[in-house]
């Protein structure tokens, strides 16, 4: 096993870890966290249609190259590793595949340690937008598998010379 390799098992490892120690300890907040008036549901209800359709259609057109860490970071590791090992160290670790895990595990965990403890409404509306991120996610990528978003638009190029 590479030292690559390693490195981003301890990089999805540590990150999914995280979120669902997060998402345990979101249940154990006090009920006195908050004290404000609660949201509007409707407001609420909006937020998570929001965040959901944000990421669905982000995610789904993101198809650009994922620079991690800047310039910098990118030419230490290609003169340290060789040309282009950067690039495809990014590719291996699939950053948005990584988020969307991420999200998904603390928004699910965070409902469900909510549910089974404190019953804090805040702690919804939260666990709800970070699961509604991770939806939005997944949509996009089952609709990529689907539809190429290249390919959409190589067909609105072809009906414009269509109707010409």
């Amino acid at each position: 096993m590479k030292l690559g390799d390693i490195i981003i098992a301890a990089v999805w490892v540590y990150f999914l870890a995280t979120a669902l120690y997060r998402g345990l300890m979101a249940g154990h907040v006090a009920d006195s966290v908050y004290v404000g008036p609660p949201y509007y549901p409707g407001f609420a209800r909006f937020l998570w249609l929001g965040i959901f359709t944000f990421f669905a259609i982000a995610g789904f057109f993101q198809r650009g190259r994922l620079v991690l860490g800047g310039e910098w970071l990118q030419k230490w590791v290609d003169r340290r590793w060789g040309a282009g090992a950067c690039a495809a160290m990014t590719m291996r670790l699939r950053p948005v595949a990584l988020f969307m895990f991420t999200v998904l595990t603390a928004g699910l965990t965070g409902l469900i340690s909510n549910y089974a403890n404190a019953q804090n409404w805040p702690v919804y509306v939260n666990s709800i937008a970070f699961l509604s991120c991770g939806l939005g996610l997944l949509v996009a990528y089952l609709l990529s598998l689907r539809v190429c978003p290249k390919t959409l638009g190589r067909i609105a190029e072809f009906s414009e010379h269509e109707a010409d």
